[in-house]
């Protein structure tokens, strides 16, 4: 069985982790036979109309939003993939 995953935060530069670690391994032989990514979110429609093109997948199938991704009847399994910005723990502001 195959498990269609959409992945929030996979863009179309290459640079980002999204693409460079869960992308790309997703594509390799051992686990490309058990992942597909079929759908992805972006922060808004020409992103993620952008980055369907840059990852061959289906312009339909490109989403600005999480609520789209996860109600997707094709999508299996939804991984967030995005940079977080600064929390207070990272700055000291709890201690």
């Amino acid at each position: 069985m195959t498990i269609h995953l959409g992945i929030i935060g996979l863009s179309s530069n290459q640079m980002t982790w999204a693409t460079m670690a869960h992308a790309a391994s997703l594509k390799s032989p051992a686990l490309s036979k058990h992942y597909t990514v079929v759908a992805l979110a972006t922060s808004s429609p020409e992103s993620a109309k952008k980055a369907a093109k840059s990852h061959s997948i289906p312009e339909d199938k490109a989403y600005s939003n999480p609520e789209a991704i996860a109600s997707d009847p094709d999508v299996d399994m939804v991984v967030v993939s995005v940079k977080v910005g600064t929390t207070p723990f990272e700055n000291n502001s709890y201690t």
